[in-house]
């Protein structure tokens, strides 16, 4: 009945053995006291027809000789099972101060609220920070364990955004330093920093796929090495929180080199004072793994979750393909196989929460960063929902990726769902303790949690539909289904009418999803509702008491959003009663829409609309351009001094073509004819029209520009150079021919370049792709001579161009693009920057599951 026979007790999560006969309800706990110094021993007994196993403890000497006083404690019960288990050591526990509350906690370091309801996310490597911090805010994330450096600026925009910005770190692994000078998390004196065994040999640690060898550095000396590292890249960004890697997921172990000598014990301790040491300089604390003496100094522990078994290379980070790919570990020893993971290491049979059911009030817990709620998206993808349940069971937050492999890139909308069926319900039960949890069906399949604020979770993870009996009623769970009830928070995922709806709601905040639709409604304010929506149908409705509780109807107004975050100009919407409102949407998710829905003081401000109508179609260079603009205050109160300007192409002051000032009264509006010079414009132009209030004044300042498309004639002969050229093919045919021309002398601004084919008579006939540059004060000139060129023909070509900047506006860029912006995308591919340097070039490929398109990565550097 057990994968193991013998284990280190000092590398138990919990001090704790227990046997119950999981049927009936009886059995007996043991409480380890000395465990450091302790091992277990499963035994497997034949009473009649009946095999069974007890446990035994057996003990270890400590360098030899008798060590700490050893006890255990028996506790018997007639009906609990392994819950009593778990209760009788949460009791133990409290006597012996282990017991140190996240309420306890907060009230010393109040980011740690910045906790609950978070998800831990790594691999900030693989975005842009600033731009993801901006991203996550409008998707609606409030909070995140944001893990990684970026600039100290990205960061502390990161802090203002509700999230905890945390660090790797890890003082176990260690390569040769080079001095006492260097010395840091990653590095120390070896061979004498190293643990040396009873054997006289220095102790290895970790080991790189490549056949790197770490050491293992002594743990008398892990607090020195904090003390130095710490502090200082606490002086360079500002982070909220550290994690502290493998100190709290390994064994104890015992050292015998005289300058820095411990027993298992003294180990121990020492994972103890590190922790102490770094929650001491305000920082939330977290770890990998948890273990029962790390609890009073811990927040959040990850690994958690994880059962183990993995098939993949989890510590390495290496993703699997398939569920057949097979791997080797770096000593050549084959790693269990998928089914080894899918029983032990994420299967629901045999997993009991014994961990949260005595410590998740005191600890956050969540998964391996190596077995991530998105690790296997490509070799599992219905393992992420199984997670998904297991959080939800559990009261426990998920771990995401943004690396290109993880669900930021890979599937958005999954990223999105799982932090959204966790984070609420996280945020309501992380200070509770759960109380219990049971099994409801014979194959363990259906299961129930219950917490201390009376939140009750119940999640089907088999394929047969289960139904439960709630308030009266009864709702359906298909797999992968939940219910979950509390005093802050109710959620599904239920059959309705044979289709799947999941829902969440909080305070102010609704998820809904449906295999047509999805609806994400949060209160972000006095008077605001931001809604992210899409329905196949392209229509959605929304009760605003599940959102808002009140509202003003005579004053609301809903407003399209920009996914830069920028309000845009009013959109009709349709009341369907008294508290639903019909919104009219995108019909996927990459037609998806932000929308803002404001009332009340939101809506008491100005609001300026422009439109703009041509007079003068295709303008002669140097002639008046006629156009109208009509200026509108669609907002409930006056706009004074509203600034007006006209541009062409950029909105730059080089740009304008006219600017004025006009005021106007709530719901006014006014019309101006204005006569444009066109002198410095020719070919196809886009003029902009922009008005301007005071920061912060209006409802909404995306609908201050309006844009019009022109044309104006060119005329040649306002040009002040023109120079010909001759252009022979030679002796071969030639197409399309790319020519570069350097002229000497010629005085042109490069921008004002243009070319055209000449006739017999020297007169312009085509204008033809042409672009000027300068290097070292020549004008260099490319050219492109369209169509078919025989041998030995010849072409003449005219060179127009200024001789001094601005005399022509340059023409406007295809598709321009600006320093700051963290990507490309086209129609068929999206390439990533990092400060202008060209980071992944991805592809788009067609969408297999309705859930949007996709990219793969084809190049990254």
């Amino acid at each position: 009945p057990f994968p193991a026979r013998w284990r280190d007790i000092h590398r138990l999560d919990l001090p704790l053995i227990g046997v119950v006969d999981v049927e009936r309800g009886f059995g007996y706990a043991i409480i380890v006291e000395g465990s450091d110094d302790a091992v277990m021993e499963c035994k497997h007994y034949r009473v009649g027809e009946q095999e069974f196993a007890a446990p035994r403890v057996l003990w270890l000497a400590q360098k030899g000789r008798f060590g700490i006083p050893r006890r255990l404690i028996y506790r018997f019960f007639s009906q609990g099972s392994y819950v009593t288990v778990a209760k009788t050591y949460r009791a133990y526990a409290r006597q012996q101060g282990l017991l140190v509350t996240l309420r306890e906690k907060a009230r010393r370091n109040p980011n740690l609220h910045r906790l609950f309801g978070a998800a831990d996310v790594w691999g900030v490597w693989g975005v842009d920070y600033a731009q993801f911090v901006h991203e996550a805010q409008r998707h609606g994330i409030e909070k995140l364990l944001l893990h990684g450096t970026a600039s100290p600026e990205a960061m502390r925009h990161a802090v203002e955004a509700g999230f905890l910005t945390s660090e790797y770190d890890n003082y176990t692994d260690v390569q040769p330093a080079e001095s006492e000078a260097v010395i840091d998390s990653t590095h120390d004196l070896l061979p004498e920093s190293a643990v040396l065994k009873a054997d006289g040999e220095r102790m290895t640690a970790w080991r790189t796929l490549e056949g790197v060898q770490f050491m293992k550095r002594c743990p008398a000396l892990w607090v020195r090495t904090a003390q130095k590292v710490i502090p200082t890249a606490l002086k360079r960004h500002p982070f909220l929180a550290r994690f502290i890697d493998v100190t709290t997921a390994e064994g104890l172990y015992e050292c015998y080199d005289p300058q820095h000598p411990l027993t298992r014990t003294a180990k121990r301790k020492c994972g103890e004072q590190l922790l102490a040491y770094v929650r001491s300089l305000g920082l939330v604390v977290g770890g990998e793994h948890g273990i029962w003496w790390g609890v009073p100094y811990l927040d959040y522990i990850e690994g958690m979750m994880s059962g183990g078994y993995y098939s993949w290379l989890a510590g390495h980070l290496i993703r699997p393909e398939s569920k057949e790919q097979r791997f080797t570990d770096p000593w050549g020893t084959p790693l269990p196989p998928w089914s080894e993971y899918e029983t032990w290491g994420i299967g629901h049979q045999y997993r009991v929460p014994l961990w949260e059911l005595v410590f998740h009030d005191c600890v956050v817990s969540t998964w391996y960063w190596g077995d991530s709620s998105d690790w296997l998206l490509q070799a599992a993808p219905e393992v992420t929902d199984r997670k998904d349940l297991f959080n939800i069971l559990y009261g426990t937050i998920p771990l995401l990726w943004l690396d290109p492999p993880g669900a930021w890139h890979v599937d958005r909308q999954r990223f999105l769902r799982t932090y959204r069926l966790t984070s609420k319900l996280h945020e309501a039960v992380a200070t509770y303790e759960m109380l219990h949890h049971e099994f409801l069906t014979p194959d363990r399949a259906t299961q129930r949690t219950r917490f201390a604020d009376g939140t009750v979770c119940v999640v089907n993870f088999g394929e047969k539909p289960y139904t439960l009996q709630v308030d009266g009623g009864r709702v359906v769970l298909p797999e992968y289904g939940f219910w979950v009830k509390g005093p802050r928070i109710e959620q599904s995922r239920v059959l309705v009418n044979d289709q799947v709806v999941t829902t969440v709601r909080a305070r102010g905040y609704l998820f809904r999803e449906t295999p047509s639709e999805w609806v994400f409604a949060r209160l972000v304010g006095t008077g605001q509702v931001r809604v992210e929506a899409w329905a196949r149908h392209g229509v959605v409705r929304l009760n605003l008491r599940e959102v808002a509780g009140r509202w003003e109807p005579n004053t609301l107004r809903v407003y399209g959003v920009s996914w830069q975050g920028e309000r845009g100009a009013p959109l009709p919407y349709r009341w369907l009663s008294g508290e639903v409102l019909e919104l009219r949407v995108g019909a996927s998710w990459n037609e998806r829409n932000l929308l803002d829905i404001l009332w009340g003081e939101q809506v008491r401000r100005p609001d300026i609309t422009l439109s703009l109508q041509l007079l003068t179609p295709r303008p002669a260079q140097g002639k008046p351009l006629q156009v109208r603009l009509r200026v509108r205050n669609i907002g409930f109160v006056p706009a004074r001094q509203v600034q007006l300007a006209l541009y062409a192409d950029e909105r730059r002051s080089g740009h304008r073509l006219w600017q004025g000032t006009v005021s106007l009264g709530a719901r006014a509006e006014r019309t101006l004819t204005l006569s444009l010079d066109t002198s410095r414009l020719d070919g196809d132009r886009l003029l902009l029209a922009e008005a301007r209030l005071g920061s912060g004044q209006e409802i909404s300042r995306g609908n201050n520009r309006a844009a019009l498309s022109v044309r104006v004639e060119r005329d040649l002969r306002r040009w002040e150079v023109r120079r010909v050229v001759r252009l022979r093919a030679g002796t071969v045919d030639r197409e399309d021919e790319v020519v570069l021309l350097s002229l000497d002398g010629v005085a042109i601004v490069p921008e004002s370049v243009h070319a055209y084919l000449l006739d017999e008579a020297g007169e312009p006939v085509q204008e033809i792709p042409a672009q000027g540059d300068r290097f070292a004060g020549q004008l260099e000139v490319a050219l492109i001579l369209p169509g078919r060129m025989p041998a030995g023909s010849e072409r003449r070509v005219a060179i127009y161009g200024m001789r001094r900047a601005g005399s022509v506006l340059p023409p406007r860029p295809p598709h321009p693009w600006l320093p700051e912006q963290p990507s490309i995308e086209r129609e068929t591919y999206r390439l990533q920057l990092r400060e202008g340097v060209p980071r992944q070039i991805a592809v788009k490929r067609s969408p297999t599951d309705g859930l949007g398109e996709r990219f793969t990565a084809i190049c990254r550097g």
